[in-house]
């Protein structure tokens, strides 16, 4: 189990942080719905639910020529549902083998299964967002189990498992933390985070976010970036690899002893408006 867990954890784990970074979300205000929509969107997934009133399939995905498509019984607690979409996603996410998996309520001790709840758990609950509501806003156990959208158990059983195979120990001590958590004594769980922030702060701190990415994402909004916020945008080689986006052109404007590189969306501006806005910020920065 040990080893099931370090490897889903650091897949969930890469893919996850690289996610946040790209897309600035702070761990403070993470939610697991970001990174499962933007799954959902880049590998095409249809999402639907279901409901059968005679054999409890708590989540189904099927892989077909048609694509991927997952599903959810819709009957079941909002929390349980949100663990079952999470659960359904790490099939995909992890390679699986075969084409269809079916979580029933009644088996969930298979190999895939039982990766799958750990992939559900940690993109629910990661390890730097645990750390900045627990042990850096004190946030209490209820406040967390609200802002993640997850049950008691879940959060209990993620808690566990966070300190057990990072302390590498599985003791009354970690237990009886967690329990006094759940009734607002969080000293024992705090004690327990003193011993693995750094650990947890340096995995995060090593993944590095793509500015590529920034700057898309960034222009999916606001449709218009600039080297003020991206300096990227000065370097010539940059521009270019942005220019072979789809929609997206960059270019260099150069006024008043100052250059400014900025990007546009070229379905939302003209050029000659993009060049309106780095002209306008190259006057403000001459004043």
């Amino acid at each position: 189990m040990r080893y099931a867990y370090r490897r889903v954890t650091q897949i969930a784990r890469e893919q996850l942080y690289q996610f946040m970074k790209d897309n600035q979300v702070s761990p403070l205000n993470y939610h697991f719905h970001y990174y499962f929509e933007d799954c959902i969107q880049k590998f095409n997934i249809k999402v639907m639910e279901h409901h059968f009133t005679n054999r409890k399939i708590e989540g189904l995905t099927m892989i077909d020529k048609d694509g991927i498509s997952i599903s959810y019984d819709s009957q079941n607690p909002i929390v349980k549902q949100n663990f079952t979409k999470c659960h359904e996603l790490g099939h995909y996410i992890l390679g699986h083998s075969g084409n269809q998996f079916a979580e029933m309520s009644s088996n969930k001790d298979t190999v895939d299964e039982n990766e799958a709840n750990l992939f559900s758990a940690y993109i629910l609950m990661p390890d730097i967002v645990l750390l900045s509501k627990i042990y850096y806003r004190l946030d209490s156990f209820k406040q967390v189990m609200r802002e993640l959208s997850v049950s008691a158990d879940a959060l209990k059983f993620r808690l566990q498992d966070l300190f057990r195979y990072r302390l590498k120990r599985d003791n009354q001590e970690i237990r009886e933390a967690i329990y006094q958590y759940q009734s607002d004594q969080s000293k024992g769980v705090l004690n327990l985070f003193e011993k693995v922030h750094t650990e947890i702060e340096d995995e995060y701190r090593a993944v590095e976010g793509n500015v590529l990415v920034k700057i898309q994402n960034r222009l999916r909004v606001c449709y218009f970036v600039a080297s003020t916020e991206f300096p990227e945008l000065l370097e010539n080689s940059f521009r270019k690899k942005l220019d072979q986006e789809d929609d997206i052109e960059a270019w260099l404007e150069y006024d008043f002893g100052q250059s400014v590189g900025y990007a546009w969306r070229t379905d939302k501006l003209t050029a000659n408006q993009a060049k309106l806005r780095a002209k306008t910020i190259l006057l403000l920065e001459k004043r």
